[in-house]
């Protein structure tokens, strides 16, 4: 036994088990391989500057390091996915969390009611609810019992909301990343055909454009589900439970003065739907933040798209003994596009891609390929080719040198 659950795991049944792992995987996992995955990439730099790993003919850059893109990704995924098993391995486990599948008997139909009535004794004792948002979510009876439930116990700041498309798009992101930089590299060594990576990232880049307005969309759709929210509209997976589930709701109102503990069960359903359409839109969209991503995201997304191969390039300079000023020059260009400007491109696109959300089908297309090549991309490669310009002056200039530190501060 124990007091205390530090989460439940609120879900619902008819999502694929994959999309649920994934968004498991992401949350309980993501800082452990990222730091994990940063530090490896640090010593894999120490490795090439000391020209301990081989080199590659890298195109217009030169003989240059591959190790890192090489390397970097594949070991993120490892420890994402078997973190908690190497853990285990030696004595660390994670967290104690309410899994309904796991935590409630499946065969046995009389300890199984028994523990759906005690249903709010494990929400009163758990620490955390982690709500695994999909579309079908607010529509399913048990789940958005859950969910008022534990918020007439807990503050909002203990109810924690992770979208299924949004621990897809972060966990395989860096694997289209991965694809084009490997793929890139292949392309510059053997044929010079870089243009042709840099297609396959506008079409990446305009599915992800569209993966952002869907979510926008989502959010809009949650508000407007939450505020006409009725319990009798709610579908309940098997229509058995559904009385168990009122009589929770009734009971809940009850315990805590929604009503009076003689009203009726009409009544305490009616308390209920103003519980929800009062508390949850602003529960939720608390929860869920103000951006798609948050900035530690958009930062490993920045050393994924462009942070390894800049060390790379920087280290290879390193170990050729060039002139320090131009390794320094190197090292704050390439350090500038992966942790500034990457991560700026990638929240201006989710700020633009919210915008016009009427736009469908063809509309939507010429949209986002639009906003995507000249409201992203071509500023982006004018403000690297006047940083560019100014990492190569700071070889023999000092003023170039200043303006490459200030522009890394700002």
């Amino acid at each position: 036994t124990t007091e205390r659950i530090k989460a439940f795991l609120s879900h619902n049944w008819s999502v694929p088990r994959w999309k649920k792992l994934v968004a498991l995987i992401f949350h309980f996992n993501m800082d452990v391989a990222s730091c994990g995955s940063a530090l490896f990439t640090f010593l894999l730099a120490i490795w090439t500057a000391a020209g301990s790993l081989p080199f590659v003919d890298d195109g217009a850059y030169g003989r240059s390091g591959f190790f890192i893109r090489l390397l970097v990704v594949p070991i993120f995924f490892i420890l994402l996915f078997f973190t908690r098993d190497l853990g285990r391995v030696f004595g660390f486990y994670g967290p104690l969390v309410f899994l309904d599948k796991a935590c409630i008997i499946q065969v046995d139909a009389r300890a199984q009611r028994a523990a759906i009535l005690k249903l709010g004794a494990f929400l009163a004792k758990s620490d955390q609810m982690i709500v695994i948002y999909s579309n079908v979510y607010l529509k399913k009876l048990w789940t958005v019992y859950e969910v008022a439930s534990f918020l007439a116990l807990h503050p909002v700041d203990r109810m924690k909301v992770v979208p299924v498309t949004q621990a897809i798009v972060f966990v395989f992101g860096p694997l289209i990343f991965y694809i084009f930089n490997i793929g890139n590299l292949v392309l510059v060594a053997t044929s010079n055909l870089y243009l042709l990576g840099y297609a396959i990232g506008l079409v990446c880049g305009c599915g992800g454009m569209y993966v952002l307005r869907t979510w926008a969309r989502d959010r809009i759709l949650i508000q407007s589900r939450l505020s006409e929210f009725d319990v009798h509209e709610c579908i309940c997976f098997l229509e058995a439970d559904r009385p168990v589930v009122y009589g929770n709701i009734a009971t809940l109102m009850k315990a805590s003065r929604a009503v009076h503990r003689h009203a009726s069960e009409d009544e305490a359903l009616g308390a209920f739907n103003a519980l929800v359409q009062s508390i949850l839109p602003n529960a939720f969209d608390r929860a869920l933040g103000q951006r798609y991503f948050q900035l530690k995201h958009y930062l490993f997304f920045g050393l994924c798209a462009n942070g390894a191969a800049a060390l790379d390039y920087s280290c290879a300079e390193i170990a050729r003994d060039e002139v320090p000023r131009r390794v320094l020059g190197t090292f704050l260009y390439n350090s500038l596009l992966a942790a500034s400007l990457w991560p700026l491109v990638l929240m201006l696109m989710e700020v633009v891609t919210s915008r016009f959300l009427h736009l469908q089908g063809w509309r939507e297309a010429v949209y986002i390929f639009f906003v995507f090549l000249f409201g992203n991309i071509t500023p982006l490669v004018l403000v690297l080719e006047c940083v560019s310009a100014l990492a190569e002056e700071v070889v023999d200039s000092n003023w170039a040198l200043a303006a490459m530190l200030l522009i890394h501060a700002v």
